[in-house]
């Protein structure tokens, strides 16, 4: 088993830029600019190395400093380059934690298996058109005309880099205590051990007897992180070879906020060494009485113009202000459609706490959309 810390470290370290490696500061998958520019250096990749594996690694400077980014989950990363790219490589995107950073941020790994087809993308995306290859030359990925460059001299470079980043048994128990560090007692860190084989640590405040919040799940042997909650809460239950996590969205208004089942992860570990990561989206949509609901639009618009008018607000004014995306999500949900754009245009004025709230209602709602819209 590899320590994926290690591997990221051997590969920065030892290795600028090439024809098997991209570093990022940071990706964008929200936008149609930032995918398909994602997914011009994997199809790149994947077509230069068909003989080995190729990385993309996100987090780290331009400067080989490593800075962290946000936690991106896997399964987004899949479906994105499998719904787009024709003849897609097989891909993991694996966050993995390092001890210098915030807790919420962590290293990601994207992993490109090596591919014998030739990938290309099955539609338009941005400025990219159908059927464009992409090859990697030095360091930049480039449109493929004609003769794709494939360099065999990196399978030995990639096997080499793998061999030194090898799992011990020191560093798979300096992480352990490295661990128990992050999280102090409140958020109970507490080990794991599945199939005899995978070193798994937990940590998350207990909020009631329900509920954990600012939950971490760390394969300790890797180093990856396989789940991180920064304000959702979440129920978590453990068995002989699994972690079922259930992921809780908090919505609603006034006395009727309630928890809604939105995300089931179930992450299965197997005798042969390797895990599984398999998340369902669970969500139906709370429903409220029309009058209150339509009070409710009303109320949050007028609290919009006071935010625009710049008007001077009480404690209680903010403790409002601070669910406004909720407000308007919860009205989209029940049936006022306006309510929509109204939500999409917050985000150009809410900050903290409300936009925090803000990412996760988005987040909820392109799901939402994908599944019954």
């Amino acid at each position: 088993m590899f320590n994926k810390r290690q591997l990221i470290q051997n590969i920065i370290s030892h290795n600028d830029e090439c024809t098997f490696f991209d570093k990022k500061n940071s990706v964008d998958l929200k936008t149609e600019k930032g995918k398909a520019k994602f997914l011009k250096h994997i199809c790149a990749l994947s077509n230069s190395n068909t003989e080995n594996d190729a990385f993309i690694i996100v987090g780290i400077s331009n400067e080989n400093e490593v800075v962290g980014t946000e936690f991106i989950d896997d399964a987004n990363v899949q479906n994105l380059v499998n719904s787009v790219l024709k003849n897609p490589p097989l891909v993991k995107y694996e966050n993995i934690a390092f001890p210098n950073l915030k807790k919420d941020k962590s290293i990601g790994l994207l992993t490109i298996r090596n591919n014998s087809q030739i990938t290309s993308f099955l539609k338009r995306i941005d400025v990219i058109e159908k059927e464009t290859i992409y090859h990697r030359i030095g360091s930049k990925s480039e449109p493929a005309n004609g003769t794709i460059n494939v360099v065999k001299e990196n399978k030995e470079i990639v096997e080499k880099t793998y061999k030194y980043s090898q799992n011990n048994i020191k560093d798979l128990l300096d992480n352990v205590f490295e661990f128990y560090k992050l999280w102090d007692k409140a958020y109970n860190p507490i080990y794991y051990v599945f199939k005899e084989q995978f070193v798994v640590c937990l940590a998350g405040y207990s909020t009631n007897d329900e509920y954990l919040s600012e939950v971490d799940i760390q394969i300790i042997n890797e180093g990856t992180r396989l789940f991180f909650s920064a304000i959702q809460e979440v129920k978590v239950n453990i068995t002989e070879d699994s972690i079922i996590i259930i992921e809780f969205q908090r919505l609603g208004y006034g006395e009727n906020f309630e928890n809604y089942a939105t995300y089931s992860n179930n992450i299965i570990f197997k005798d042969n060494g390797t895990y599984s990561i398999n998340k369902e989206f669970i969500f139906t949509p709370p429903k409220f009485p029309a009058k209150e609901i339509y009070s409710l639009y009303e109320k949050t618009k007028k609290f919009e113009e006071r935010i625009k008018s710049k008007d001077k607000f009480e404690v209680e004014d903010w403790e409002f202000g601070e669910g406004l995306a909720n407000y308007y999500f919860i009205c989209y949900l029940n049936d006022i459609k306006e309510a929509k754009q109204d939500f999409i245009n917050s985000i150009e004025y809410l900050d903290g706490v409300a936009a925090l709230w803000h990412r996760e209602c988005n987040d909820l709602l392109i799901e939402y959309e994908k599944n019954y819209c």
